[in-house]
């Protein structure tokens, strides 16, 4: 019977020369038992590589996707062009516009240097350093390692992200509270809000550190956690040598898994202080922070040696997500501390709290003076009991979400790791094919929607969220074009370590449970496909509803998709027989339905604005003095668009989203 050649990859023998593969009875080229592939030691190189018609084809996807850099800069630049027009219009009426940007104490102490053009455009450095960083990661780690060790660092994440989103609210509650408070002019109130926010960020993060910690160490508890399918996989596929065992599985996540663990401390804190400094309108000097762990992250992943053993890569990699967020955590803080600018335009310093009135007039008066610090429930004052209830409201967003992902992850594991390992290859492709590019978009809603709401500017609003919409549905249009096209070859590009299954005839049906049959990872990026639309217009009305302090929907959402929709849609995915893409659709069901419910809540408060009506934005808005100063500079507070800060011309990326868990 003649060779075959597989349709996506070209197997090697020993000295680096083609071998070609035996067809099965079905017709599908399988087992290439003449190639170099039956050890673990070994990169997945030795053994396979993509074929150059497949290689061609992904780099023309993967180029094509830079047209999603039209609409994301395109709507940048039409906001930054309403606001100068509207500037030049105020100006020619004899007015003073506001100029968001001048307050930058770095700009002034570098005005005419060589420096001085550079930070202007930090963040938009920052926008395409970010951009590229999480798509050339995701590809990279998606490669690097063999099956096993994938989907160990997957189970990783599938177990420490739902604690990590346990206090991603600090994040987005602090920002949009910093930006109504610093709006309004309430210096107090910001000072409070993060101080209250960081005692909980380093209290939490150091807690959830030590828990993992001890979880990590024990290696009974890290196995279940890490390979709790390794023992039906070895059943199901037995006299397969590319499968470790659950004790070499743990051994090499374990590195990994506590280095991760130690970014609690730092990622929350880091949550904290990125969003006062955004709210203080620091966006140069949040754009050279990001830069500086964007950095630290490549470079330490890339420029570092590593042993031979691909094994060792857990520990690199672990090492590059630690660094990262401790160089974000000591410059943002040291930023803080030595920026008085900053620390007077927000009222947050690091003094010591002025020492009690020890007379019983004293203590009178100052309970008088400050009756907003009165305790309430559990000794907490009423801005912290609301800062508190708002933030798990989130919470449970962030939290429900991440439960699926991760419930979805463990069910795959359970199942076999083919089926894991295609809901890591879905995870990875997410950045480059559509999310790394809606994400600034998000951020920029969450910020400057909050600003412009705190100003009752209400028709500025509906115009910004449209145009954050419109810029959405564009990159969605090219991320849906690309994938159905070129499906094929993106999934050999992010499946391709499972290419070495096919050296031997025990690990064959791996290889085909990856890509043969109706459940392939080509068929299921059809799926992928539909995810991406969801995915990014989800997170960016997400961020449009966040701007509107609407906690209340955004939590009762959050546990009614995840109860009427996540728990039915993976119990019948279970019921009807697992399949990858059965467990596909299930994660994501939840997102489809809140996506359609954030829309129709989106259009529901810009309604009600519009006709005049209260709602929960109107708790968020300046006083009356604040709108009153601000009309001087304003013909109407409705063409309010020149009011937005920086961070609506130079773009802002945070890689929140909580759907690539496993990724």
């Amino acid at each position: 019977m003649a060779g075959c050649r597989a349709s996506g990859f070209l197997y090697h023998n020993v000295t680096g020369g083609e071998v070609l593969g035996v067809p099965n009875a079905d017709g599908f080229c399988g087992v290439f038992p003449q190639a170099y592939c039956n050890s673990t030691s070994l990169t997945t190189s030795s053994c396979c590589s993509i074929n150059n018609d497949m290689s061609n084809a992904e780099n023309t996807a993967s180029n094509l996707m830079g047209i999603s850099w039209i609409p994301l800069f395109g709507w940048i630049g039409l906001m930054f062009y309403m606001k100068s027009q509207r500037q030049r219009a105020v100006e020619e009426q004899g007015g003073v516009p506001e100029n968001s940007g001048d307050f930058d104490p770095v700009l002034k102490w570098l005005e005419g240097t060589p420096i001085e053009k550079i930070w202007k455009w930090m963040f938009g450095a920052y926008l395409g350093l970010s951009i590229y960083a999480s798509i050339v990661l995701a590809q990279s780690t998606q490669t690097a390692f063999s099956m096993t060790d994938r989907n160990a660092i997957g189970a990783t994440s599938a177990f420490l992200s739902p604690l990590e989103s346990i206090f991603q609210f600090l994040e987005d509650t602090v920002t949009v509270q910093i930006n109504y408070s610093l709006a309004a002019g309430t210096k107090d109130k910001t000072k409070e809000i993060f101080w209250t926010a960081m005692r909980s960020a380093v209290l939490s993060g150091i807690a959830a550190s030590l828990m993992c910690t001890v979880a990590g160490k024990a290696h009974d508890s890290l196995s279940a956690l890490v390979a709790p399918g390794s023992t039906h996989d070895h059943s199901l596929y037995p006299g397969c040598v590319l499968l470790d065992d659950a004790k070499t599985v743990a051994d090499t996540a374990r590195p990994y898994f506590l280095l991760y663990a130690w970014r609690f401390p730092f990622t929350f804190v880091n949550l904290v202080v990125t969003g006062l400094l955004y709210g203080a309108k620091q966006i140069n000097l949040m754009g050279a922070i990001f830069v500086l762990g964007e950095l630290a992250l490549l470079l330490t992943w890339y420029w570092v040696p590593s042993e031979s053993d691909r094994h060792d890569n857990t520990t690199l990699l672990g090492l590059a997500y630690l660094l990262q967020v401790v160089v974000v955590a000591v410059a943002a803080i040291s930023s803080l501390y030595f920026l008085k600018p900053v620390q007077e335009f927000t009222g947050v310093d690091f003094k010591l709290a002025a020492p009690k009135a020890t007379t019983l007039q004293g203590r009178f008066a100052e309970k008088d003076a400050e009756p907003a610090r009165r305790p309430h429930l559990l000794g907490l004052s009423k801005l912290q009991s609301e800062l508190m209830r708002d933030g798990a409201k989130v919470l449970a967003m962030d939290l429900c979400l991440q439960l699926s992902a991760t419930i979805t992850f463990y069910v795959a594991l359970m199942h076999s790791a083919p089926t894991a390992y295609q809901l890591t290859a879905l995870g990875n492709a997410l950045p480059e094919y559509g999310l790394a590019y809606v994400l600034g978009i998000r951020f920029i809603s969450k910020i400057v929607g909050a600003q412009l709401l705190s100003r009752k500017a209400y028709v500025a609003f509906k115009k910004f969220a449209m145009m954050a919409l419109v810029a959405t549905t564009l990159i969605c249009c090219v991320s849906v074009g690309i994938v159905v096209a070129y499906r094929e070859s993106i999934a050999y590009d992010y499946g391709y370590n499972a290419c070495e299954f096919a050296g031997s005839s025990e690990c064959f049906p791996i290889y085909e449970s990856v890509f043969g049959g109706e459940d392939s990872l080509q068929s299921n990026f059809r799926v992928f496909a539909a995810v991406v639309v969801v995915d990014s217009l989800f997170n960016v009305c997400r961020g449009l509803v966040l701007a509107c302090l609407d906690f209340d929907f955004i939590g009762k959402a959050a546990i009614a998709a995840f109860f009427l929709i996540y728990i039915p849609a993976i119990l019948i995915a279970w019921g009807v027989g697992i399949t990858a893409r059965g467990l596909y659709i299930a994660q994501n069901a939840p997102m489809f339905v809140l996506m359609v419910g954030h829309v129709w809540r989106l259009h529901s408060n810009i309604t009600k604005m519009s006709a005049g009506d209260d709602g929960p934005w109107s708790k968020g808005e300046g006083p009356e003095g604040a709108v009153a100063t601000e009309g001087v500079h304003r013909v109407q507070s409705d063409d309010a668009l020149e009011s937005l800060p920086v961070a609506a011309t130079e773009p802002l990326l945070r890689d929140e989203s909580n759907n690539d868990t496993y990724a």
